[in-house]
């Protein structure tokens, strides 16, 4: 153990939380790979057809986060009802947090399972709700930031390898021929007139990511350049190949 640490939440509840060092053994081998696009109408929306649907925790409990909040609100300040109150609004966004968490971690451990390769883009998610003000409640709700963190720890537990690649136009490319075809927000599947190419938007997303993913791990093998080889001379009188490294002449003394 190297460090205690002593909480208490909102609620009132006290936690202890230790810090230790253990030694984590590689547990994955799979030479799978896969690209993750994130979303609000499908969570996630991967390279295997798969679609996770986005659990939308926050939008499930509005209503009964708009009701205490009024009930708060009517408490004269300083009184312990108000005080009383105040806990169970409390205990509503811990239950919020809680099912959220619990989401991602299964989530991310199913991936982290079943592939050695993780593609997934480098999203910048404060500047995302702070200048798009659209679907910025949806985007908090989403804590797309927390689910790649989960994904960093647990891929390096497990010797996968997780690769963020740069966003720009994922969406709008074609994953088959490459041509950008623009398509606003609404537009939910990706028709190419260029190749033809039907798919869901978050699919033909997903693939460009993992595209982007494969060309970086492309770019950072190693280049070998070959040798070009002469064959050794022989010697003279034997025929045999000799070796061409020449000994210092030994200094004479006296």
């Amino acid at each position: 153990i190297k460090q205690v640490i002593i909480k208490r939440s909102d609620t009132n509840k006290w936690f202890a939380i230790f810090s230790v060092e253990k030694e984590c053994s590689v547990r994955t081998k799979s030479k799978k790979m896969v690209g993750l696009d994130l979303g609000i109408n499908h969570y996630i929306a991967d390279t295997d057809g798969n679609m996770t649907k986005h659990p939308h925790i926050l939008n499930k409990h509005l209503k009964k986060l708009g009701k205490f909040q009024r009930c708060f609100n009517r408490k004269v300040k300083g009184s312990n009802n108000r005080a009383k109150q105040r806990i169970t609004i409390a205990r509503v966004h811990e239950k919020i947090v809680n099912t959220r968490m619990d989401f991602l971690h299964k989530l991310s451990t199913k991936y982290i399972k079943k592939y050695g390769l993780i593609a997934v883009e480098d999203l910048d998610v404060k500047n995302m709700i702070e200048n798009q003000r659209y679907n910025s409640r949806n985007k908090m709700d989403s804590s797309w930031s927390t689910f790649i963190k989960l994904l960093e720890y647990k891929a390096e537990s497990a010797g996968v390898q997780l690769m963020k690649v740069d966003p720009k136009n994922t969406t709008q490319n074609c994953s088959i021929c490459g041509k950008y075809i623009y398509k606003p927000l609404h537009m939910r599947t990706h028709n190419c007139p260029h190749c033809k190419t039907i798919l869901d938007r978050d699919q033909n997303a997903a693939h460009n990511i993992l595209q982007k993913a494969q060309q970086e791990v492309r770019q950072e093998l190693p280049k070998l350049t070959p040798v070009k080889s002469r064959p050794l001379p022989t010697h003279p009188s034997s025929g045999q190949a000799h070796s061409l490294k020449q000994e210092a002449p030994s200094a004479r003394v006296g």
